[in-house]
């Protein structure tokens, strides 16, 4: 062997001088032993490199970036900690190897911890200073397939708080990303000025906690919670939420345990007005949550029966000075309200509108259904109405005016006036009488009528015509 120490091998060049000890070559290549790019290709892809082998390669061989630069390799170590720059995200290996995760692989750290023995491919990029940059790593052990693996583990409030504290770069790896949590609550609070409902969990931590916000859609989990239960949830982490405090926070939450299921109603209970005021003067927007939107069934007094556009309504006495529940019946129901009178107690069902007023903080019910007392619609041809109880009704009971029109009915009263086409009929008003106005064809038979008789007429009912009720197209029984 011509140099002691050196493995054996066979040279192709062109010969530029010739001195003593020393030959120089150039454009030099491997006649013996011949290695292609292709086997060296084949032997990166299928060899594991320690992260100390790696590093004693390059710092023994000053030729070996012709070897790895630019070519996916397998290295395995011990993370030695995490970092971030300009370039993004990365963990360095011990032995100085640097590891920089793709933006859509950055996710892959969340999962890891300093200390852990991991393995990665990546893209040898060469040595810079004393480190050696390897760029689109992704992991092969432990084997993190997608985001989803993050749902796997259950992290406890303390475990985010310590990792945020002392590895904010595997925290921020986290951020936009579903984790589980399981811990205690320590606080619940609905959002009442306006913010959004969460549950805050116990961290152990003088300073700071886990806030878990719910939304709209989950936010009537809340609602069956109370502090100090343990829950188990999943939420999208959002980091720090606080300044002066250091707690960490949660988006989009959904309970896993205790297991609930979404309700449209409240049908196991009867509530007063009352106790919905009260709920609502209390905490509008946890009653909001509770009720808005949701079927609730309702027990009280009758105060009022109207109309209000074309939607019929009554109030129930709710015993304040201020607020009433205002409870809105569909056109295909309010043939109900035709048959109730102020002072009555009843029981309806509806969809809670919440806080409808917000000077006297009226509550509204949309879409009622009477429950109590149940009621048969009946045709009004067969009643006979007396003109004082069409006048209570107008004035106490707008729906059941509104519900008549268009209508043939059949009154029953004493004449007051009889005029060329039409009869009125007292009503024992100051003001106002039952005028039924008759055809041309019949107005003849008038002629046999007078004042104070007692006569039964039938016609179509059009409400009221400035002070009197109005019947048209009238004919005599």
């Amino acid at each position: 062997m011509l140099f002691p120490g050196l493995e054996t091998f066979t040279v192709a060049g062109l010969d530029t001088s010739i001195r003593r000890y020393k030959l120089n070559f150039e454009d030099c290549s491997l006649v013996e032993p011949n290695v292609s790019d292709n086997e060296i290709e084949h032997e990166l892809q299928n060899k594991t490199f320690t992260s100390r082998q790696f590093y004693s390669e390059y710092q023994a061989n000053k030729l070996a970036s012709a070897k790895f630069d630019y070519k996916r390799v397998n290295v395995s170590g011990k993370i030695d900690k995490f970092g971030e720059d300009k370039d993004g995200l990365y963990l360095v290996l011990k032995n100085n190897v640097v590891c920089y995760f793709s933006r859509e692989n950055e996710y892959q750290l969340a999962l890891l911890e300093t200390g852990q023995e991991i393995t990665i491919n990546g893209q040898c990029e060469g040595i810079n200073s004393k480190h050696i940059n390897i760029t689109r790593s992704i992991l092969l052990t432990p084997k993190i397939e997608t985001d989803a693996d993050l749902l796997k583990v259950t992290y406890s409030p303390s475990q985010l708080l310590q990792e945020y504290k002392s590895s904010r770069i595997t925290a921020k790896a986290k951020t936009g990303k579903f984790i589980t949590v399981a811990g205690t609550i320590g606080e619940i609070n609905f959002g009442k000025d306006g913010g959004g409902g969460y549950i805050g969990l116990n961290a152990e931590s003088y300073f700071g906690n886990l806030k878990c916000y719910f939304s709209d859609d989950t936010m009537h989990q809340i609602l069956t919670l109370s502090e100090g239960q343990s829950v188990k949830l999943t939420g999208k982490y959002i980091g720090s939420v606080t300044t002066l405090t250091t707690s960490l926070g949660l988006e989009e939450c959904y309970l896993i345990e205790p297991i609930l299921t979404s309700t449209n109603n409240h049908d196991d209970k009867i509530y007063s007005p009352s106790q919905l005021f009260e709920e609502y003067d209390l905490n509008a927007k946890a009653a909001d949550i509770k009720f808005k939107n949701k079927l609730v069934s309702v027990t009280g007094t009758i105060d009022f029966i109207g109309q209000d556009g074309k939607y019929s309504y009554l109030t129930l006495s709710a015993n304040r000075y201020l607020g009433s529940l205002n409870c809105y019946f569909s056109q295909a129901n309010n043939w109900q309200l035709s048959q109730l009178n102020k002072g009555q107690r009843i029981t309806l069902k509806g969809e809670c509108m919440g806080i409808i007023t917000t000077i006297t903080g009226n509550i509204g019910i949309n879409n009622c259904v009477l429950l109590e007392p149940e009621l048969e619609e009946i045709n009004q041809e067969n009643i006979t109405f007396s003109p004082e109880r069409l006048f209570d009704e107008y004035e106490t009971n707008k729906t059941a005016d509104e519900n008549r029109k268009g209508k043939r009915i059949t009154v029953s009263g004493k004449i007051s006036k009889v005029g060329k086409n039409y009869i009125d009929l007292d009503a024992n008003r100051y003001f106002g009488v039952v005028r039924c106005s008759f055809s041309t064809s019949s107005s003849e038979q008038l002629k046999r009528y007078n004042k104070g008789e007692n006569i039964t007429i039938t016609g179509w009912y059009v409400g009221k015509m400035t002070v009197n009720i109005g019947l048209e197209d009238c004919n005599i029984q």
